[in-house]
Formats: C-alpha cells, structure tokens, sequence
C-alpha cells in the first residue's frame, strides 16, 4: 500500500546474459491513498501494473529498433563546415646516403641522415667445408670453320654441349691474303682451252678480266705460243676479250699421210690435199706412201680432229718399197740395154 500518494518517475530496463541493456521510455507512476489497509492486495496490484509496464516497454523497444531499420532517425545531411586554419609547416627533409666498404675480413655500412652519421663493420662468415671433386668434363666434338674474309687474322671460340660432355667450335676469319697487285708481277706462262689457227695472225679469247695481262704467255690447246698484246672492254657473259700473237708452235711435229702427192723440195702443190691425221697444224710434216714424197703443212685450209686440207710444200723424196715397186714397174725391158 502506498504511504504518500503523488506521482513516480519510472523506466524500465531489461540487461540481456552479454550485458546488453534495453530500456523502455520514461512513464509516471500515480500514487494514491489506499482506502482500505489491504497490503496484499496493493502489492499484487503493484506487481501487475510492474509488469505491465514492463511488457509496454518492450514493445516500445521493439518499436524503437524497428524504426531505427527503416531508418525513420536518419537525419539530412549537415551544411558543410568552414575550412580549418593551415596546420603548422614541416620539418625540412633531409635524403640520407649510406655506403659500403669492403675490408680484409668483411664490409664496413656507413649510414648517414640528419640526426648524424652510423657506422656498422660486418664480418664475413666462416669458410665452409670443401666441396666434393666435380666429375671430369669430356670433351666429345671440336670443329672449326675458315670463312674466305682478308685482313687481321682472328679465331672465336664457342663453347658447347653440357659439363659432362663439352664440345669447341672455332670460327677462323682473316686467314685469307690481301690480293697482290696484277701490275707488279713478271709475265706468267698459262694454259687455256682455245685454239689459235696461225703463227703471226692476230687471235682472240676470252676470260676474266685481270687474270691476264699485257706481256703473258699463253698455250692453246693446239700447243700454239702466243703472247697477250690487249685486252678490250668487250665482253661477253662478264668475260673480256683478250688479242693475242700466236709465235710458234712448241709441240713435235705430227706426221699425218695423204695420197698422191710428189711436189720437189721447196716446190709448194699446186692443189689441195686431205692430209689425214690427229691435231694436224702449220708445221706438221706430210708423207705420201705411194710417191715417197715428205712435205709440210704451210698453213692450214679445212680441218678437223683427224685431217686437215692443204697445198704442203715439198722437203724430200723418200725410197719406199712401194715406191722402188711402181718404178721398176714402170721400166721397159732393159735385156737389150748396155750399161
């Protein structure tokens, strides 16, 4: 029962096992006069009317954080604040540098910024423990290539393969001499596979340019000496034309046989003749079986590799078997004849 009636100020509030708190909105209590001296009945009153407001404030919780969800207690956004004064300027900067120096039993790190200068010696470690001996490298290939450069003479070396099984490359460049000088070398002998037809008659052949030069000998293929006296800008698939002076024919002289001929010494014929043998050419002699007559080839008219046509010129009468036959033949009966 209440001792003085007025009113009471109260709130509820409910602390859940984490020690969260929820509390209900402040409400008045009224408190009257009882009429009646019942303490029990004003006590059960009491607790009823507590727990009443008890289950109002927790509605009123529920309420309260349903409506803090939704978001119904979000205010607008505030105005902007006036800008703040300019803080306070820095400390000047300062780039330290730092250094290393190696030593005789380690490095020396020297550290400097602004607060002053460090210095740190570090020493080098413990030699370790010797290691196994490596396997024997073999050495299975070694090749080597020369290319056809000039100059300073030079080798690269390129090592290949795996350590177990290496192989050498050289690569040799500059071996190659500079080329001399065409203009300084005495007149040279050479072979060429032309022919030339006749001693002292102009003749021609072609082959690159500076191998050969003004005063050089050359040899036909016919065994004709001749000697280089120009060589023109005329060329053909990148070969010049040479001119030279065939002079003599350095090869023995070849016989080859013919028929009919019986010219007397000196004495040139006055025809043609096939003279049959191999190569024949200006000063190969000429020999006719049946007459006995030797004579030589002047100069050369048709030709081919096994006969030539030509009118010899005589050198002598020879005493053939054949020939002493025909002229015993050709004699009248000399029974009656006084020698």
């Amino acid at each position: 029962m209440a001792a003085h009636e007025g009113t009471v100020d109260a709130q509820v509030a409910i602390v859940d096992g984490d020690g969260s708190v929820m509390s209900s909105m402040p409400f008045v209590i009224d408190v009257a006069m009882a009429l009646a001296d019942d303490d029990t009945e004003d006590e059960e009153e009491a607790v009823t009317s507590l727990i009443a407001a008890a289950a109002d404030a927790r509605a009123a919780a529920a309420e309260i954080r349903a409506a803090a969800a939704r978001g119904d207690f979000d205010g607008e956004d505030g105005a902007p604040g006036a800008p703040g004064e300019d803080g306070l300027d820095g400390l000047d900067g300062y780039s330290p540098s730092a250094s290393v120096v190696q030593t005789e039993t380690g490095a020396t790190i020297t550290v400097t910024d602004e607060y002053g200068t460090t210095t740190a010696a570090i020493e080098n470690g413990a030699k370790g423990d010797k290691g196994d001996p490596g396997a024997d490298a073999d050495f299975v290939s070694a090749t080597a290539t020369v290319n056809s450069s000039s100059g300073t003479p030079s080798v690269d070396v390129e090592l290949g393969g795996t350590p177990g099984a290496r192989t050498l490359e050289f690569s040799f460049s500059g071996l190659k001499g500079a080329p001399g000088d065409d203009a300084t070398r005495s007149p040279g002998i050479f072979l060429i596979d032309d022919e030339f037809v006749n001693i002292g008659a102009l003749a021609e052949f072609y082959a690159t340019r500076g191998k050969y030069k003004n005063g050089d000998f050359v040899i036909d293929s016919a065994s004709l000496l001749a000697v280089v006296t120009s060589t023109s800008s005329l060329n053909v698939d990148g070969k010049y034309q040479h001119l030279v002076k065939p002079i003599t024919n350095i090869r023995s002289r070849r016989i080859g046989l013919t028929e009919g001929l019986d010219v007397a010494a000196g004495e040139a014929a006055t025809g043609t003749f096939e003279v049959e043998g191999v190569r024949l050419g200006v000063g190969d002699l000429v020999f006719s079986p049946d007459t006995g007559c030797l004579a030589t080839i002047p100069e050369q008219g048709d030709f081919d590799e096994d006969y030539v046509e030509c009118a010899p010129v005589g050198l002598c009468q020879l005493a053939t078997r054949s020939y002493v036959a025909q002229a015993i033949a050709a004699l009248d009966d000399l029974s009656g004849t006084e020698f």
